[in-house]
This record gives structure tokens, sequence and C-alpha cells, in this order.
């Protein structure tokens, strides 16, 4: 059914500013000529079903304007039907983001959201599409969403939608590896050239003879990487370094092998190193990420850049993937919120050097002694009440669900608000058997 209302409304505006000027003669304002300016508005509102008077009634209700200043030439008030649809609040269009970072897993993207913020949760108003948003210091945006798993398809539908929703002008794969160039150690950061997607290929006579599809990660990118010599993001990885060696990930910038299959056979490692001789490392989602990338009508600039965990051997295991993301998730924030030689990653031309947040070393600790004092000193419940006390919300720390997720968080947290000494000075209060 279908139901409608209108009103006509008459009142003096002045033809100059626009502003109601009631029974003046000039406008008050600018001393400009009023003019009659005649209103009407219509609603028209369409249902199913029954729609109970009262309902109805306020539905159609049009309330009076007079008295609201407007333009002479504002025209009447748009169609309030069901056709409307209002603005949701934390919504986008495409073109609201610089740079989206893509993950395929959750410690993947936790790590890259624990670098940079705050970030806020976003939906995308015309595509429904989810991710998290966050701006740098000098107007750079940056989005950050998941994928629905692992593998090449899954990153292709997921990169695919991020582009349609977003329209970002560089695209950042950020995750872990395995490393398998000799000179590439555990911890290590993986850098793309090119994205070599080894699935494809043919299978005849007992053999499988590859397809190879060869992506070419952007130059500016590519060049950037090479040229970012600042070591300090290394210092700001929190998660302790499974070996406790204290040394710094070293950055590979080569070829990164991609297919479907998790790797565990040096045999095949060899296989793909035959021919592909610069290769650095070998993951499961560049290929369709790139791909999808490459293929969209947007044509974003691509690179991955990944942390190694294992070294494609029968001895792969997860002691190192915590590590690895946190490493690449910090390697990647630095480096596009940084200028990476003559490359000019930002909006801005000339913004300024970013200033490390952390204050800790003035105190005389790391963040990985941190980390290891809040996840070995204190249990769930402390953490929770830490919290509490130094108003920080709980419910918004995306690792909570982990003693270890939750102190990277409340790190986080504190370097954002630059409150470091103010969480040591709590710790040393309520936990003085931490020092």
């Amino acid at each position: 059914m279908t139901a409608r209302s209108s009103r006509t409304e008459s009142h003096w505006a002045c033809s100059k500013c626009g502003r109601d000027v009631g029974a003046y003669k000039k406008c008050p304002h600018c001393g400009g000529t009023p003019r009659q300016v005649v209103v009407q508005e219509d609603r028209t509102i369409s249902w199913t079903g029954l729609m109970p008077p009262k309902v109805l009634r306020a539905a159609l209700l049009i309330e009076p304007t007079r008295g609201v200043n407007r333009p002479a030439s504002m025209p009447a008030r748009p169609e309030m039907g069901v056709k409307s649809k209002p603005t949701t609040k934390g919504s986008t269009n495409p073109g609201d983001v610089d740079v989206l970072i893509l993950a395929a897993l959750a410690k993947e993207l936790d790590a890259v959201r624990s670098n940079s913020g705050p970030w806020s949760r976003q939906r995308n108003s015309e595509t429904g599409f989810e991710y998290y948003l966050t701006t740098a210091y000098h107007g750079l945006t940056i989005a950050a969403s998941g994928m629905t798993g692992m593998g090449p398809i899954n990153a292709a539908v997921t990169t695919s939608a991020a582009l349609t929703a977003l329209r970002p002008k560089r695209v950042l794969l950020v995750g872990i590896c395995a490393g398998i160039a000799d000179d590439v150690r555990l911890g290590d950061i993986c850098v793309s050239d090119q994205v070599v997607d080894y699935d494809l290929g043919k299978v005849g006579d007992g053999k499988y003879t590859p397809r190879w599809r060869a992506f070419a990660s952007d130059a500016d990118l590519v060049r950037a990487a090479r040229n970012f010599t600042d070591p300090s993001w290394a210092s700001n990885i929190v998660t302790p370094r499974p070996d406790a060696d204290g040394s710094d990930p070293q950055v590979h910038v080569g070829t990164v092998l991609s297919g479907s299959k998790i790797v565990a056979d040096l045999t095949m490692v060899d296989a793909l190193q035959s021919v592909w001789t610069q290769a650095v490392g070998l993951e499961m989602e560049g290929g369709g990420s790139a791909a999808a990338a490459h293929e969209h009508a947007t044509h974003p600039s691509f690179i991955l850049i990944k942390g190694v965990c294992d070294r494609a051997t029968a001895e792969k295991n997860d002691d190192w993937q915590e590590y690895a993301a946190d490493a690449a998730g910090r390697y990647a924030i630095s480096l596009i919120i940084n200028r990476g030689g003559d490359v000019e990653l930002k909006t801005p031309a000339a913004a300024p050097v970013v200033q490390r947040a952390d204050a800790l070393a003035q105190l005389g600790l790391t963040k990985a002694e941190l980390f290891t004092m809040l996840t070995t000193g204190l249990d769930v419940l402390a953490l929770q009440q830490l919290c509490f006390e130094l108003d920080v919300e709980w419910e918004e720390l995306p690792g909570r669900t982990t003693k270890s997720g939750a102190a990277m968080d409340i790190i986080s947290a504190f370097t954002r608000r630059k409150e470091l000494t103010r969480l040591l000075g709590y710790l040393k209060e309520k936990h003085s058997t931490l020092f």
C-alpha cells in the first residue's frame, strides 16, 4: 500500500545571502532585498501488511521549517520514501583508503593491528565489505582486512572484494611464509619483487609440468623496500624471538613462490629453486592476491611482505609463527608510513619524520622485556584488572582471547597514548615483584 502527504510553506528570504528575513524590508545581515519563497514538500511511503494509524501518521508527518535559514534557491526536501537509504554510521564509500593490508590468518591481522592505530571497525555502505581503518599522523589512510581462509582462492576472492569496496592505491599482502634461500633465517622478512604462482600445470606421462604465472610487484614499492634502511622498526617487535639470540630480522627482496599446498618437502623446494634460482620464500596466498590486483579494473600497486616461520621441511612447526607475523606487520607499517630512499609513499609531499612512540629505552626496558613481564607475571584476570584501573577497554582488545595477545594489545594501547610511564608506574605499585 502507498500513502502520501504534502505541505506548502511561504516565507521571505534574502535574495543575496538566503537567510530568513521575516518582516524586514531589507536583510538585517547583508542589506539584500527580500523575496518570497514558496516551498512545497511531499512525502510518499510504501509498505506491505498492516500499519497502525499512529505509526502511519508519524511516518507521514512533515515538520514545518519556519525560522530555519535556507537559501532562496534551495529546492524542496527530497521524497522520503522507501527508496532513500540512510548512511550507516562507521561505513565508508569507495576511494576512502590509500593503502590496503591483507592477511590470511587471524594472528597475521592481529599483528598488523597492534602496530598503529587506533583501528576502527568499518563496513562499506555499498558492498557490505568489513575491515579495520586507521589514519597515520600525516593523513595516510590504512585499511586492514583478514580473509575467509588460507590459499589462493580465498586470497583472490577477498582481494577482489576489497578492491571493489575500497579502491586503494596500494595493496600489501602481509603474514608468514617459509624461507627457502640459504641466507634466509627464521624470523627474517621476505619482500617480493615478483610473485610466481606454480599451481597451474599439466600432468602427463607420469609427471607434473608447472605453467608458471609471474606477477611483478610494483616497482616503486620494491625500490622503497630496497632503500628502506631505518632499523628502528625492529625494536618495536614485542613478541620474543623463540631462539632468544637478540638479533634483528633481516629483509630479503626477491622472488616469492606461491601455491595452494602446505609444503614440507625439500625435494619439491629444490625442484622449484632449480627454475627460480632467486627465490627467497614460499607461501600460499600471494598468487591469488596478486592475480586479483593485476586483473582488477582499479589496477592498484601490489607487494608481498611476509615473515619467515619455517624452512618448508618435515620439521615444520608453529614455534616461530607469532614472531614472524609480528615482524612482518611492524616492517610493513613502517615501510608505508616512512620514506624509503627517494620514493615517497605518503600522501603529503612533506611529512615529518615518524617519532618513536615508545619511551621504554629511556626507562631502561625493551618492549620484549615488558611483554615478558606481563605474560609471565600476570594472569588474564590481572590483565583485565589493569585495563579497568587504567581506562583501557578490555572488550576492544582484539587479542584478549589469549594472554599473549592481550599483553601485546595493552602495550600497543599505552604506546599510542604515550603513557608507558603510567603503565610502568602501575606495575611497580601493584606488582612490585615483577621488577
